[in-house]
């Protein structure tokens, strides 16, 4: 019962909790108390001193490289199609049917109301 009161008022208090004077004398006496050992000398040398993070919200600079045109990804598309169809053959394997075009109205299933029979 002590241990809960203890844990309870280590609660309200601004500091802490493993540094709460009621919640670490129950800790050592229940032997359950931890501390924590200093960090291995690789990983302190490799820790900046500063500690600096990147803020939250800040935007990314823009990128400098500009959008391909679709002309331009469809010939690298044909590039990589005929690059798989080329290792494919090397490899003695037939190669795949070629893809079927997406039809304009997308997944018949997702459009269909919940619960409603396929």
């Amino acid at each position: 019962m002590l241990a809960v009161v203890g844990l309870g008022a280590a609660g309200c208090s601004a500091q802490p909790l493993s540094e709460n004077p009621s919640v670490k004398g129950v800790t050592d006496k229940l032997n359950i108390t931890t501390t924590v050992p200093p960090p291995a000398d690789f990983v302190a040398k490799s820790r900046s001193p500063s500690m600096d993070y990147m803020p939250v919200g800040v935007v990314p600079p823009a990128r400098s490289m500009k959008p391909r045109d679709p002309a331009k990804v469809k010939e690298l598309e044909a590039e990589m199609v005929a690059t798989r169809v080329r290792h494919d053959r090397l490899g003695g394997r037939k190669p795949p049917p070629p893809a079927k075009p997406k039809a304009a109205g997308g997944d018949k299933a997702a459009t269909k109301a919940p619960g409603a029979p396929l």
